[in-house]
């Protein structure tokens, strides 16, 4: 009889231990993933719009963050602009090699009506002034130094272009 005790509690402990040696090793395994994620945020570029109207006028994508961003792709963008009338136009902007951490760069960009050119018969720099008031999103790809793809989406907020969102992509997407 106190043989089948000693049993009982050498089986329970031992079931114990079993349970808190999956869960150690489950708690493990979420820190790792956590610390992975984290690690990806550390690594990942901020990239950021500045519309400058005044001294230095232009379009300047920011690099907020301290990373490299490399092969940096900018979706066209549509915009309506109000010359008295509304005037549906595209910019396509040329891709940027590589932003330093801390930098900005000018955003060289041509204007399409619809699929005419018009860059050389507008003036480019006045289009600028009607970025405030409307409201665009600007959709982006670029990379890390270490070729980690993302995808970001830039738009207003209270009279400045913010990142509202920036996501991992898989590495065959960024193609």
């Amino acid at each position: 009889m106190l043989y089948d005790t000693l049993y009982f509690v050498k089986d329970t402990i031992i079931a114990l231990l079993a349970c808190a040696l999956i869960w150690a090793i489950y708690k493990i395994r979420s820190l790792k993933q956590t610390l992975a994620q984290e690690k990806r945020k550390r690594s990942m570029p901020l990239l950021a719009l500045e519309v400058n109207t005044e001294a230095d006028r232009g379009v300047f994508l920011v690099n907020d963050s301290y990373c490299y961003a490399r092969n940096i792709r900018l979706n066209d963008l549509d915009v309506t602009v109000d010359y008295g009338f509304k005037k549906h136009i595209t910019l396509k902007f040329a891709p940027i090699d590589v932003l330093k951490p801390s930098a900005k760069v000018r955003l060289d960009y041509r204007i399409f009506d619809d699929k005419y050119d018009i860059t050389s018969s507008t003036d480019s720099l006045n289009i600028l002034n009607h970025f405030s008031d409307a409201p665009i999103e600007m959709r982006l790809r670029y990379e890390n130094i270490e070729g980690g793809p993302f995808a970001a989406v830039i738009g207003p907020e209270r009279g400045h272009y913010i990142t509202k969102e920036v996501t991992p992509l898989q590495q065959q997407q960024s193609r």
